[in-house]
């Protein structure tokens, strides 16, 4: 079995195996690894965290009961035999996070490599390019309290998908039943991990489908190969829900509706619904706009089409089944939109994106049979790349400018505390009020990332007050807060009449509450 696993070979073991792989595409690895390096150094290199992970630092336990309210218990189980568990090291997890970025890159390239079609060493280079400089990955990953974690679920995903192409080259029945058991057992616990992983799995199953057709493959064929896939899909779905209904009567844990599964398309009537969702995918995934150039997956897939339609060595039934791969991408890729009736969380299009551009670069180089083509299709690609990359390392930069900007905040509050002869601010509850936003600084905002401790969540009862004590309590500074949405109330008024930050003032003692006007909301 160790052996199989190693060789994943249709022929020999040096013809195809992971480390004739690395031995042959020496060069590649280090590509990626040195374009990880320099598109997200702003990450890499610097201390910073944001939004949601001030709180693993001032209630983990919490953190993980809130993870496992939403299904997530693959990922506190993570959070659990890890060896740095619930602790936060920016830096080391950066470090980590980005280095396994790069092992999810070189096992597509590997899935490439070892299949039966030709793959071209510039092919791989260029697909990596496009896939590691996507933006929407760093909105996931800037969420560093979970970013190793959710690197890791990715890779399980694409270990199982690999597991099941392998179990079609066995003959021994026994070997294939024990990858398929595997890829099973991997696909359901990376769901639990991470509930986006679950369109992200249609991706590389239909890369994997794809990789296996040839200019006479049939509709038929081409159906017959997707059905170990759906398979393994649909059980690790239904062993996902089990499971987590499993957990849900151990632990006694209550329903969340932070989640929400009320499609839209059943709540608006039909006209409405297309008219609506028509809008929305022009706005997003076929308009080019910045911060995270979603409609660069549509334009690859337009590309796609093309490639597929113009090469004369496809058969109809073959053009037709690609055709039909297309508009299962596009589903994956509009999925939210589709189904919720909005562009939903950016960083939830990771991996999906992230395997789309990839899938896609790669596809159009390998139908193509024209050089000037390829060549035009190199160049293209490292245009979009290079929007993809400023962007990318724009955004990084982002996280750092707004840390030290609220660090600075931060430690003005602490200042006038310390400045009124409190040498115990635990034993006191923070009122803060109104908001402080850095949009006159020269910075790209995506959709979390640039957003502050000190402008997140004023539609609350107590407005961002926990989130900005939470930060404090990060920054080595504990000060209780207030839950009491009466005494917010009456407390955010007196702070109204006092002077905003940063002018003198803006701090006030009443009582045992530390009131702080942050400025109009």
């Amino acid at each position: 079995m160790t052996e199989d696993l190693i060789q994943m070979s249709t022929t020999s073991k040096e013809s195809t195996s992971i480390f004739a792989f690395l031995k042959q595409q020496l060069g590649l690895a280090i590509f990626c690894l040195v374009t990880v390096a320099l598109v997200y150094a702003p990450k890499i290199f610097n201390y910073s965290f944001s939004i949601d992970t001030e709180r693993m630092f001032a209630d983990p336990e919490g953190t993980l009961s809130w993870w496992l309210a939403l299904n997530r218990y693959g990922l506190v189980f993570l959070k659990r035999v890890l060896p740095w568990g619930t602790s936060i090291y920016p830096v080391f997890i950066n470090v980590m996070t980005y280095f396994l970025l790069t092992i999810t890159v070189l096992l597509l390239c590997y899935m490439f490599w070892r299949s039966s079609k030709k793959i071209s060493t510039p092919t791989l280079f260029i697909a990596s390019l496009v896939a590691i400089t996507a933006p929407s990955t760093i909105e996931q990953t800037n969420f560093i309290l979970q970013s190793i974690e959710v690197q890791l679920a990715v890779i399980f995903q694409l270990i199982a998908i690999l597991m099941i192409q392998i179990s079609f080259e066995k003959k021994t029945k026994t070997v294939s039943t024990l990858l398929l058991t595997g890829s099973l057992f991997l696909s359901t616990f990376s769901f639990a991990i991470y509930q986006s992983l679950q369109v992200s799995f249609v991706v590389l199953a239909i890369l994997s489908v794809y990789l296996k057709t040839t200019e006479e493959t049939t509709i038929v064929d081409y159906l017959k190969q997707a059905i170990p896939y759906i398979a393994i899909l649909a059980l690790s779905f239904i062993g996902y829900l089990v499971i987590n209904k499993l957990v849900s009567q151990i632990f006694n844990i209550a329903a969340n509706g932070y989640i929400s599964f009320d499609f839209y398309f059943l709540q608006i009537p039909i006209k409405n619904y297309i008219v609506e969702t028509a809008w929305l995918l022009i706005q997003n995934l076929f308009s080019i706009h910045r911060p995270f150039f979603l409609g660069f997956a549509s334009v690859f897939g337009v590309l796609f089409l093309l490639a597929v339609l113009f090469n004369r060595k496809n058969t109809l039934q073959r053009k037709i089944s690609l055709i039909i791969t297309v508009g299962v991408l596009f589903l994956c890729v509009s999925f939210l939109i589709l189904t919720l009736g909005w562009v939903g969380p950016i960083r939830s299009y990771y991996p999906t994106i992230y395997f789309v551009l990839f899938f896609l670069t790669a596809a159009i180089a390998t139908e193509l049979d024209s050089l000037k083509l390829k060549r035009g299709l190199l160049l293209f690609s490292l245009v979009i790349s290079l929007f993809q990359s400023f962007s990318t390392f724009r955004l990084g930069q982002t996280t750092n400018t707004i840390f030290q900007e609220e660090r600075t905040i931060a430690e003005s509050i602490q200042t006038e505390i310390a400045n009124l002869g409190i040498t115990d601010p635990e034993n006191y509850q923070l009122v803060a009020y109104g908001e402080i936003d850095f949009s006159g600084l020269q910075i790209l905002k995506g959709e979390i990332i640039g957003a502050s401790f000190f402008e997140f969540d004023t539609d609350e009862p107590t407005g961002n007050t926990r989130r900005i004590a939470d930060f404090l309590f990060a920054e080595g500074f504990p000060i209780g807060y207030s839950e009491d949405s009466a005494k917010y109330q009456e407390l955010a008024a007196v702070a109204q009449s006092m002077p905003s930050y940063p002018e003198d003032g803006y701090l006030q003692v009443i009582d045992h509450y530390v009131v702080v006007n942050l400025g109009e909301q």
